[in-house]
């Protein structure tokens, strides 16, 4: 059961007989972040325009449980724009943030109902390309955030992995000498 909060509105939208549903996608990349949506066409929402996907764009479902345990999904795009490959050969994404919202729309006027639901959080865990000749298809595995607790976060105390963190720090920049130099106590 998840107690994550549904509107009014979102509740009256479900009970509908026709009920039409899309997905926004936010992807964060260094370059900046990629939104998409499950529409046919281009959709503002919450102040920013997101990419329409329509039929290209494959998301599998998604799964909550009661108890701890890491879902993953992976979603796809085929056809996609060269700009989107480029981002997926070339940026380091791993990791990094994508979140997913469940819209619902009203047939009568198209408009989104309320508040989306979500949203769902993920980490970009790897990302395959296949050239399919004219069109290529990304397919993105996403992680649940809880998948991390799986693995090692291994820090060590050294000049470089506290720069990595704070590049303007010198707490560290002498440590290396400080353990092999030889102090003299007493008389000199």
């Amino acid at each position: 059961m998840s107690t994550r909060p549904i509107t009014a509105a979102v509740t009256t939208a479900v009970n509908q007989s026709q009920i039409t549903a899309l997905l926004f996608v936010e992807l964060d990349f260094a370059s900046g972040d990629l939104h998409l949506t499950t529409a046919g066409h281009d959709v503002v929402w919450n102040g920013l325009t997101w990419t329409g996907v329509g039929a290209l764009g494959v998301v599998e479902a998604i799964k909550e449980d009661v108890g701890l345990q890491a879902n993953g999904i992976k979603m796809g795009l085929q056809g996609v724009d060269t700009s989107i490959i480029a981002i997926a050969l070339s940026e380091d994404y791993q990791g990094r943030a994508a979140r997913i919202w469940c819209a619902f729309v009203n047939v009568d006027t198209g408009a989104i109902v309320a508040d989306p639901v979500g949203p769902w959080t993920y980490r970009m865990d790897h990302m395959e390309v296949m050239d399919g000749g004219e069109a290529a298809t990304v397919m993105l595995q996403l992680e649940s955030e809880l998948a991390a607790w799986d693995k090692p976060n291994i820090k060590r105390f050294t000049d470089a992995d506290q720069k990595r963190v704070y590049p303007n720090d010198k707490g560290f920049e002498f440590i290396t000498a400080a353990a092999v130099s030889t102090l003299s106590w007493g008389r000199g």
